[in-house]
């Protein structure tokens, strides 16, 4: 009886870590979008790729850091430009939108 007494608390324990850990992530991903969103505020495109990919890293399920993501890479595409890495910065931010779209198709579904 003892046993089972101590592997129920184990098992609550464990659950309970889990979602703090959860919680916690979600809260270091909104800080993540926000520092985000001051980043690009100021024009520092790549700064704010960096902490929109950690915001998604952290909750992946969050459709709002995958949409700023896509127009950081947006904004660092030139039109008309050629080069390796603008070409790169446009099919990342079309990848991003492309993901933003089949995340809200499967939730509307569901």
């Amino acid at each position: 009886m003892l046993r089972k007494a101590t592997l129920l608390g184990a098992a609550l324990a464990v659950g309970a870590l889990t979602l703090l850990g959860t919680g916690c992530n979600q809260l270091k991903s909104r800080d993540d979008l926000n520092k985000g969103v001051s980043a690009y505020k100021n024009a520092k495109y790549s700064d704010a790729v960096s902490f929109f990919q950690e915001a998604i890293d952290l909750d992946p399920k969050n459709p709002n850091a995958r949409v700023y993501l896509a127009t950081a890479y947006m904004m660092q595409w030139i039109p008309g430009a050629i080069s390796p890495e603008n070409v790169q910065f446009a099919t990342k931010a079309k990848d991003e939108f492309g993901k933003v779209l089949n995340q809200d198709a499967n939730s509307s579904a569901s």
